[in-house]
């Protein structure tokens, strides 16, 4: 998503709040003597409601309470009431947008009430096809969306519980409508079928100056609903899969030994040119050889010759490397060490080269000596490498040409990770 679509999406959600948190505070004034100034009508005033909704409104009061108990003045009660309710209205029709997107359900925000799945409601309820044919659709369609939310609400239980004040709490007939104008505006018609979607929706609800204002009025978060406002930054999809990629991604990478699909699947997996991995303590191999390289490394006059390497790891090899594989390994390398030399052959490739020519089930009197002058070539380019990555300071493109060696992770079944 470019961040001229986003733009186009933050200033959609804002039109859409206002909207809605207008309508809200309407109905909380108009229907129930909640005012916006914070004023809340004896109850005795509110008889005209039936009993079911002096229920509610009892309700409502309640949770006004509970809100001003967390620091919040009368006013700012009712404000964020209101933005609650508006908020949970919004997310709500976006999510229908999605799901009709992705065919999950019937049309059902897209053209209002003469959607789709509103035609298939009316068939199978009398009574609301009764409304809309006498003209009441508005009403009619407002039953269809409490419906479809609490068909909804066995899957998706929090952002459509049947208990939330926002079923009682409907935006009026005309406000609805212009949100739902702007909710199917061709400019976000690509946006629907986006993962990121209600991400960013849930970032821009919340009005920046509301942020602004408060990041002014306190360094630090003064109460549950600052904090989250204040921290709610949407994490694009591609944060998410770096961070997945080199944590669970790599894990299963260093235990593979590089060995999966995973390197060429995870994008963002951070790789350097030349790894080397180590082996077991059970199965020494090349771990046994670089502990061994690493010791000697330092002064160029002590670099071991290819002989010398045989004798450290050749016994610990048998059966290191099946050896069809190992056996064509070994000719690939060496015929690269013949025509390129072996500067430009990987670290990895080298040692398990060497490691499979003084494997001590293979090695004998007169194999050597054939194979003496390549050996000894990747011997000392090794050497050579693992020198110069102990010195300090090397530039940041010096050392990424450098071998980095991984240390032995034992594999474990994926779903213990």
């Amino acid at each position: 998503m470019d961040k001229a679509l986003r733009n186009t999406l933050r200033n959609t959600v804002t039109q859409m709040r206002r909207l809605l948190e207008e309508a809200i505070g309407q109905a909380l004034q108009g229907q129930f003597g909640i005012h916006g100034s914070g004023q809340v009508e004896p109850a005795q005033a509110m008889l005209h409601l039936s009993p079911e909704d002096q229920a509610f409104r009892q309700e409502l009061v309640v949770h006004l309470e509970h809100i001003k108990s967390g620091g919040y003045s009368s006013k700012d009660a009712v404000i964020q009431m209101v933005r609650e309710v508006a908020f949970t209205h919004l997310n709500r029709l976006c999510a229908y947008k999605m799901m009709e997107s992705r065919g999950i359900i019937r049309e059902a925000v897209s053209r209002g009430s003469k959607s789709q799945g509103v035609m298939f409601y009316l068939a199978q309820h009398k009574e609301d096809y009764a409304l809309y044919q006498g003209g009441q659709q508005d009403l009619a369609y407002r039953h269809f969306l409490e419906w479809l939310g609490g068909t909804l609400s066995e899957e998706i239980g929090v952002l459509f519980s049947p208990h939330d004040p926002a079923n009682r709490l409907f935006p009026a007939p005309m406000a609805l409508e212009q949100v739902l104008n702007l909710l199917n505006s061709p400019d976000l018609a690509s946006i629907w079928t986006e993962d990121e979607a209600i991400g960013w929706v849930y970032q821009y609800f919340t009005p920046k100056e509301l942020r602004d204002q408060a990041r002014k009025e306190s360094q630090a978060p003064r109460n549950s609903y600052e904090l989250a406002f204040r921290n709610q930054f949407f994490t694009p999809r591609y944060v998410v899969e770096f961070l997945v990629d080199n944590t669970l991604g790599r894990t299963w990478y260093e235990m593979r030994q590089g060995q999966t699909s995973l390197k060429e699947k995870c994008r963002y997996l951070v790789r350097r040119p030349d790894e080397v991995f180590l082996s077991s303590k059970e199965n020494l191999g090349n771990e046994y050889a670089i502990n061994w390289l690493l010791g000697e490394a330092g002064d160029a006059s002590k670099a071991p010759g290819s002989l010398n390497l045989s004798h450290a790891v050749g016994p610990h090899l048998r059966g290191l490397y099946p050896s069809k594989a190992g056996d064509a390994l070994e000719e690939e390398v060496l015929r690269r060490v013949k025509e390129e030399g072996p500067e430009k052959i990987p670290t990895q490739d080298m040692l398990d080269c060497m490691f499979m020519i003084v494997r001590a089930d293979r090695f004998a009197d007169g194999v050597w000596d054939a194979l003496h002058a390549e050996t000894d070539l990747m011997m000392r380019e090794i050497y050579r490498r693992v020198l110069k990555s102990r010195q300090p300071d090397l530039p940041q493109a010096e050392l990424l040409k450098l071998p980095v060696f991984i240390p032995y992770r034992a594999p474990k079944d994926p779903r213990q990770l």
